[in-house]
């Protein structure tokens, strides 16, 4: 065991297997009632025993505060912790001596604890202080980019606003620009320059009016067909002549 165990070949010892070595020392030796005050001499200081109870201490505690496995109380244990939990029970007392004292030994005074705390504590101030820094650092570039968005927002609403008053504008203007009437007479044949949708004949049965209404008429201002036109003649590269026709305005500055 001693040959298996060197630290050469085991450098440490699980907290879960020491208790086990221990029952494996306590069943070689002869004397189990004086082994606990022996062990120096046993083994050393760096020997298989003194090792094994240095290990055990986390162990020894819970077997201390009565943890011993059952169905109720060891669900969340694993199977070599409870295992090592009943090795702890059917060691000798001499053994459990020397396991209680080490554990004492290394158990946290109240001082420690009270460090602990504080020390807790201290991190948590900490964590809280850091996360006060990032969420006050998100905060203000929020705030940046909200002013920066405001100020382009605004900007783009300048442009609009002064688009529409030019929209408006426009508007206003083409609707200064009056259809001129098929009464208007500046030229002697009317009815190539004039468009009215019902025919209208003088007395020698002459349409005194054209017939075909304007190609395309503007979105705003007098939208009325009937009027003077002007015709446009177009030829194509096929050789055929396609003819616009355009509505005829006359400009009236103060009219609306």
């Amino acid at each position: 065991l001693k040959i298996l165990t060197d630290p050469s070949r085991m450098p440490e010892i699980a907290p879960e297997e020491s208790l086990f070595y221990l029952r494996l020392i306590s069943e070689a030796d002869d004397d189990t009632s004086t082994i606990g005050g022996r062990s120096e001499r046993i083994d050393g200081k760096d020997g298989l025993y003194q090792r094994c109870i240095q290990a055990s201490k986390d162990i020894v505690r819970l077997a201390a505060l009565d943890r011993v496995p059952s169905k109720d109380t060891t669900k969340t244990e694993t199977r070599p912790k409870k295992n090592a939990l009943k090795e702890y029970h059917i060691l000798p007392n001499a053994i459990k001596v020397d396991l209680l004292e080490r554990a004492l030994a290394h158990a946290p005074t109240q001082t420690d604890l009270e460090s602990l705390e504080n020390e807790r504590n201290e991190l948590k101030r900490k964590q809280k202080a850091i996360a006060k820094k990032q969420i006050d650092f998100v905060e203000k570039e929020v705030e940046k980019l909200r002013r920066r968005y405001e100020k382009k927002l605004a900007v783009y609403e300048a442009k609009i606003e002064a688009q529409e008053e030019e929209l408006q504008a426009y508007t206003d203007e083409l609707s200064r620009f009056i259809r001129v009437p098929n009464e208007h007479r500046v030229a002697p044949i009317t009815s190539e320059y004039t468009f009215q949708s019902r025919p209208q004949f003088n007395e020698f049965g002459e349409n005194l009016y054209g017939n075909k209404p304007p190609s395309m008429l503007p979105r705003f201002g007098h939208r009325g067909s009937e009027g003077w036109v002007l015709r446009q003649d177009e030829w194509r590269r096929d050789g055929r002549k396609s003819t616009k026709v355009w509505p005829v305005y006359y400009y009236k500055g103060n009219c609306h």
